[in-house]
C-alpha cells in the first residue's frame, strides 16, 4: 500500500494518461491512484463461452401453456442422455405441434433446461 502514494508523488499534477499508463497498479487501484470499490464481483461472473445448442428428434408428450415435452433421444451436443423433458417454448412452436407428433427440433441449453428455438413435424 506504500507503493501508491510514492507513485503518485512522483508524478505531477497534471497526472496526463501518458505519464501513468507505464505504472504498475495494485489489485483494485485505478490509473488516478483511486481504489475501486464495489461493482461486479469479476470472479463471479460467466465465462465467455458463448451459448450450447443442440439437435434433437422424439416425440412430443404434451404442450402446456409454455413448454413442450419432448420424449427425444440422446443429444451428444450437449452430452444429454436419451430422456422425456419440457423445454420452454413461444407461442409459434406450441402451436406447430400437438401430443404424439414426431419431431425434429433445435434448442438452446438455458439454466432450466432448454428453449425450443425450431421445431418441425417429421
Amino acid at each position: 500500500m506504500l507503493v501508491a502514494p510514492l507513485m503518485l508523488a512522483a508524478c505531477d499534477a497534471g497526472n496526463d494518461s501518458e505519464q501513468t499508463a507505464d505504472i504498475p497498479m495494485a489489485e483494485g487501484q485505478m490509473a488516478d491512484g483511486q481504489t475501486a470499490t464495489g461493482g461486479a464481483d469479476m470472479s463471479r461472473m460467466p465465462s465467455d463461452q458463448g451459448e450450447q445448442m443442440g439437435n434433437g428428434e422424439g416425440t412430443v408428450t404434451a404442450v402446456g401453456t409454455e413448454t413442450i415435452t419432448i420424449d427425444h433421444g440422446p443429444i451428444p451436443e450437449v452430452a444429454w442422455p436419451a430422456m422425456t423433458m419440457s423445454f420452454s417454448a413461444d407461442e409459434a412452436a406450441r402451436q406447430k405441434v400437438a401430443k404424439g407428433d414426431e419431431v425434429t427440433f433445435a434448442f438452446r441449453k438455458t439454466d432450466d433446461g432448454g428453449e425450443i428455438t425450431s421445431i418441425d413435424k417429421k
